[in-house]
């Protein structure tokens, strides 16, 4: 037989091969629906065919019951079978493939179980001796979602642990095993060590990813890199993207192109000691690779105060979404919730399989409405910029927002109004700081987001507000002028110089200390009093114009000074009663309260004591209205006033100052004006 004969039947042997073999996997018995076991590590478990695809290597996509869809996976024929079936005993091995370890296990032997790069403490639940992982293993301290098959080689006796045996290294392959890499994971890399090799494979490399339990994967070798790619500790002099950082500070650090959530937790000589939250250990760095400005984690910041929310806007991606496209989904790979890069890799009808990177099963099932088109980031991360520069003003936003609007509910965290103008200066300041950072920020970044009904969420109502903030600021300050002043111009206006009854019968003009001083308003033309208007009214600067106030005022003052002098009732003391211990008492307390008070007339208003009881009929105290009338020379009128005595003041010496019962009475000396007889 000639060359090119021997050569053609290869060729159509292979062929035939090759085309019998996907023929086998494609009429395996098996269709989208079918219920069957499929394999899952070392075991079988229930899973359900969810998709075929004739002619492929792994034709059966498989989901497993009980899991979600994450656990999704192709698999070949032979990785399947039907339910209740079990596998053909294998045939024996030959003694040179016995396992290195003659040790055997039963079930409920305590020892150590490999966990990836690690040892853990587990339990053996099961044994299956025809296995090829005979022990089934429970860590302590995990759920039965970990339990594993193991070989007696990845189990050992507590507390033991074997000498460490330098692997022979494999040619051909970049990574050897238990060489530490950095690994793809998701769109990230990690710290990660090579667990095992298999040479001449798509995927030979089994990581284990450092700080990430349950995770392990076998991996393409262009999903490795080698260790230090990942802290790249730059030289000296490189530009610090965001200034001094502190130690404890929460910080993003840049790896592979993407910003990663991370803390310092040393500095030392402008170096920061930088650890990646969910992954064990850090490394040393300058701040060229930090920017202390978590992307999403700034708006979760100011959340956690309740001063604005940390809300996407329009995130979703309306575009032509097609097969092969690059997108951001919103999902959890290991981390929580983030904005991950992934490849578009199937579309059935409103449901769309991404590629999240690594190993082909890493994929998932999403919905066009977790989508984000990736020229969004930059909007994003440009919103979240503005809420952590305008966290200092959040304050006086939340004070004023319900003043400006009332277009949205007020809800948990919102301020109130600031009450003095202390207060509202404040306010005005932290306005004052929000508009020049407004002005200097892009339109396109202040848009409110109308389908939220929380004016957290509303970065242009923020600059609204700051840039109406000197009429906020008015508005307010003319209502706690009117708060603070209203009531006291009132008080002139309707009681001051108004003629009521007096004490001792008759009639007369009261004396007042509060809310205004009267003798100040009668005798002094009210000057005391307009120097503390005058006072109260420069510390309202934003309720501007204070002159027309300060009129009425004055108008108010003048006008109860000529009530008093219009209206001043004669003098009349008509006290029926006489009682010489406290008259004696009330004219020595007159004398050193009014300098130059002339004593005219004294008596009581009752013959008998005033008793007040408790509810249950207990006496507390003994008392009497004792009145008095004198004469003021140094203002030429007439004075009439009412003490209360109390007995027991009065037997215990208390002779030369009134008694006095709160819980019965709120005040114990009042009087009024008259004219002199």
């Amino acid at each position: 037989m000639g060359e090119k004969s021997i050569q053609g039947l290869v060729l159509c042997v292979v062929l035939a091969t090759g085309a019998a073999w996907a023929q086998a996997q494609a009429q395996a018995g098996y269709k989208q629906g079918d219920v069957v076991e499929a394999q899952w590590g070392g075991e079988w478990k229930k899973a359900k065919v969810i998709a075929v695809k004739p002619g492929t290597p792994r034709p059966f996509k498989v989901h497993f019951e009980g899991y979600d869809a994450s656990r999704d996976n192709w698999l070949t024929a032979a990785e399947l079978r039907a339910l209740g079936a079990q596998p053909a005993a294998p045939a024996p091995a030959p003694a040179a493939s016995a396992p290195a370890s003659s040790v055997t296990y039963k079930a409920g032997d305590v020892m150590e179980a490999r966990w990836g790069s690690d040892w853990k403490k587990a339990s053996v639940v099961a044994v299956k001796a025809s296995s090829p992982r005979p022990y089934k293993v429970h860590y302590e301290g995990y759920d039965m979602s970990n339990d594993q098959w193991l070989t007696a080689a990845d189990m050992r006796a507590p507390g033991t642990a074997p000498a460490p045996v330098a692997p022979a290294p494999v040619a051909g392959m970049k990574f050897q095993e238990k060489e530490r890499v950095e690994a793809r994971y998701g769109s990230d890399y990690l710290k990660a060590t090579v667990l095992r090799l298999k040479p001449g494979t798509p995927q030979p490399y089994l990581v284990h990813y450092e700080g990430v339990e349950g995770r392990d994967n076998w991996l393409f070798e262009s999903d490795l890199r080698p260790a230090g790619d990942l802290w790249i500790v730059v030289e000296p002099g490189a530009d610090d993207r965001s200034g001094t950082f502190k130690a404890t500070q929460k910080v993003q650090v840049e790896e592979g192109g993407n910003w990663m959530l991370a803390s310092i937790t040393q500095v030392k000589a402008g170096r920061y000691y930088v650890e990646r939250d969910g992954v064990k250990g850090g490394a040393w760095m300058d701040g060229s690779r930090l920017r202390a400005l978590p992307d999403n984690a700034a708006g979760n910041a100011l959340a956690a105060q309740g001063l604005v929310k940390d809300v996407q806007p329009d995130v979703n991606y309306t575009g032509n979404v097609k097969v092969g496209d690059t997108v951001e989904v919103k999902m959890n790979v290991g981390f929580g919730d983030r904005w991950t890069k992934c490849t578009v890799r199937e579309i059935t009808g409103d449901k769309y399989t991404v590629h999240y990177g690594g190993h082909q099963s890493n994929t998932r099932e999403v919905t066009k409405e977790q989508f984000r088109s990736l020229d969004k980031e930059a909007a994003l991360a440009r919103r979240a910029r503005f809420y952590q520069e305008a966290q200092p003003y959040a304050a006086g936003v939340a004070a004023v927002v319900h003043v400006y609007t009332d277009k949205y509910p007020r809800g948990f965290g919102d301020g109130s109004a600031p009450g003095t103008p202390e207060e509202l200066d404040k306010v005005m300041q932290q306005l004052a700081g929000l508009d020049a950072l407004c002005k200097k920020t892009p339109p396109e970044v202040l848009v409110d987001n109308p389908a939220e009904k929380d004016w957290r969420s509303q970065p242009r109502l923020w600059a609204d507000i700051a840039a109406n903030r000197e009429k906020i600021g008015k508005q307010l300050g003319q209502k706690m002028l009117k708060e603070a002043t209203g009531g006291k111009l009132a008080f002139i206006r309707n009681k001051v110089g108004v003629v009521e009854d007096a004490p001792g019968g008759g009639k007369g003009i009261a004396h007042y200390t509060e809310p205004v001083n009267t003798e100040d308003i009668f005798f002094n033309d009210g000057k005391k009093t307009l120097e503390g208007v005058k006072a109260s009214l420069g510390r309202f600067g934003q309720a501007g114009d204070t002159t027309a106030l300060l009129a009425e005022y004055e108008k108010a003052i003048a006008d109860a000074k000529a009530r008093f002098k219009a209206n001043l009732p004669p003098a009349s003391f008509k006290t029926p009663y006489q009682d010489a211990t406290i008259e004696k008492a009330a004219r020595g307390y007159l004398s050193r309260a009014f300098a130059g008070a002339v004593p005219l007339k004294s008596g009581v208003e009752k013959n008998t004591w005033q008793l007040e009881k408790t509810d249950s009929g207990t006496t507390l105290a003994r008392l009497k209205w004792a009145n008095i009338q004198w004469k003021d020379p140094a203002h030429d009128v007439c004075c009439v006033g009412a003490f209360l005595y109390n007995e027991e003041a009065l037997v215990k010496g208390g002779f030369e100052s009134p008694g006095f019962i709160t819980s019965s009475y709120g005040y114990y000396f009042t009087w009024s004006y008259q004219r002199c007889p």
